[in-house]
């Protein structure tokens, strides 16, 4: 029987880039998958949605991975030319929601050189960005580094380095 080094279960985007940066770092790597593809589990039914860390506690271990992994996830979708776009997000509310939005970007303002770039815009200035918004929002926060990506054609690029890879 053939020894490896590392087993990952689950060929999920999680899985797949687990197992793609332990054979990166020369490990030898099994990967299993129960289904019949790999990416056809959760990792098929999620938003796509590139994070920018907006809500999570500044001093927690998942801000740091959220922020660190939105800017590998652009970085590896421009140089593998996967399908993404930095869309933006609104995060609006009535007029008393301002102090909120407020508070929300002083938040982001404090997580450090990675920090989600915000800005505090008017009601009518989320509607130029996006007309169906409702008369009562007042004000919203605008995220410019959210974004989307093809799930698919990402676990489909890590699949091609697994494969491709002498020691997985």
């Amino acid at each position: 029987m053939e020894q490896v080094d590392c087993v990952v279960v689950g060929a999920g985007v999680v899985g797949l880039a687990v197992a793609r940066a332990l054979a990166l770092a020369g490990r030898e790597v099994l990967l299993l998958e129960a289904a019949d593809a790999v990416g056809t589990g959760t990792s098929s039914r999620n938003s796509e949605v590139i994070h920018a860390g907006l809500y999570y506690p500044a001093d927690s271990l998942k801000t740091r991975l959220c922020l660190r992994g939105r800017e590998l996830i652009y970085e590896r979708c421009t140089q593998h030319r996967i399908p993404h776009k930095q869309t933006q997000k609104l995060v609006v509310g009535g007029d008393h929601a301002k102090s909120y939005l407020e508070k929300l970007q002083q938040h982001c303002a404090s997580l450090g050189p990675l920090a989600p770039p915000t800005r505090l815009i008017s009601g009518s200035e989320a509607r130029e960005l996006e007309p169906h918004l409702s008369r009562n929002i007042g004000w919203a926060l605008l995220s410019e580094r959210t974004g989307i990506v093809s799930s698919h054609e990402l676990m489909a690029s890590l699949e091609r380095e697994l494969l491709d890879a002498e020691n997985a």
